[in-house]
């Protein structure tokens, strides 16, 4: 989920404002940086860089990117639902059976 918000995030912010998008990408590498180093403040990364991204992009940007995960992922469960009932053969009765077998 983290990756999927990450992606959406720097994606909209590459359309709507390319330098916040700079500046988000940077923070990330940053953030990957010092928890590589050893970093005890940058021990979580998801958490770190969640704090740092949603303080330097600001509210408008998170929630949209939230809305935008949170549709993303109800599409996906209702195509996967959707293929995955479409694989399921019907099951024949009883007579059926009986019939040809």
């Amino acid at each position: 989920d983290q990756l999927i918000f990450l992606k959406m995030l720097l994606e909209d912010l590459s359309k709507s404002n390319p330098s916040l998008c700079m500046v988000a990408k940077n923070l990330v590498k940053e953030c990957i940086k010092r928890h590589r180093e050893g970093d005890p403040d940058f021990e979580y990364l998801d958490y770190v860089t969640g704090q740092y991204l949603r303080a330097t992009v600001g509210e408008i940007y998170w929630k949209r990117t939230g809305r935008r995960v949170k549709r993303f992922k109800k599409r996906y469960i209702q195509r996967k639902r959707r293929n995955k009932s479409d694989q399921i053969p019907e099951r024949q009765s009883t007579e059926e059976i009986s019939k040809t077998g």
